[in-house]
């Protein structure tokens, strides 16, 4: 036996094990228990999984759908001990990405068949003539050595005191039913430029408005 078979048959089952030790499946299955979900698994034509873990990120969370795609992993290449590690689902994932873009997206996002998203009520253009001069701000011409240009921040955070806080420079919410606000304290909106409402029909309150509050007032500020 020559030296190269030698390695070859020393190798071979940490080889084999490596095959084995990562897969690509199809989900067949959800189901929940001792604080893990646990998916169905379907890989090869007769290779079955019905209970294997899954791991996602602390905060995240999501229920794959039956079809969907998965990624397992299996420890030491024991085919009995798997754990997945990613899920995906092309028939839902947002396509119109751009480089850089993020979204948070659901089985519920897709457009039904003849379906379109309705035009805003106001066009870039009006929605531009309403922000402050210079803003939003674009990249200096020049940057000091050293230094990186930041663009503004933009990001969502989920505080431990179950206060969401999104910060962004422009936030634009669109809504292609109703959208209603309501809060078992009191709704406080501030701004420092004009506060504009546009509105295809009536604007109607179902309660008194009472007294708006004024700069000067004792409890006013520009910013909450």
């Amino acid at each position: 036996m020559s030296l190269r078979q030698e390695i070859e048959r020393l190798f071979a089952p940490v080889w084999r094990r490596f095959l084995l030790s990562m897969a690509k499946a199809v989900v067949r299955q959800i189901t929940h228990g001792d604080g893990n979900q646990y998916l169905g698994l379907e890989l090869l034509a007769d290779e079955e999984h019905p209970k294997t873990p899954v791991v996602q990120q602390f905060g995240l969370a999501s229920a794959p759908m039956n079809g969907s795609e998965a990624v397992v992993l299996f420890l030491g290449g024991d085919r009995a001990n798997g754990v997945v590690v990613a899920t995906d689902d092309p028939r839902y994932r947002p396509m119109d990405l751009q480089p850089g873009e993020v979204a948070i997206y659901s089985s519920g996002d897709m457009l039904a068949e003849g379906e379109e998203l309705p035009e805003p009520l106001l066009s870039p253009e009006e929605i531009a003539r309403h922000w402050p001069e210079g803003w939003p701000p674009a990249p200096p011409e020049e940057v000091p050595e050293g230094e990186a240009w930041q663009p503004p921040l933009c990001r969502i955070r989920l505080l431990p005191d179950r206060t969401i806080e999104i910060t962004g420079g422009a936030v634009a919410v669109r809504s292609l039913g109703d959208m209603s606000f309501a809060a078992e304290g009191k709704i406080t909106m501030a701004c420092k430029g004009e506060f504009n409402v546009a509105s295809a029909e009536v604007i109607r309150l179902s309660a008194p408005l009472g007294r708006l509050q004024q700069p000067g007032d004792p409890e006013f500020d520009w910013w909450h």
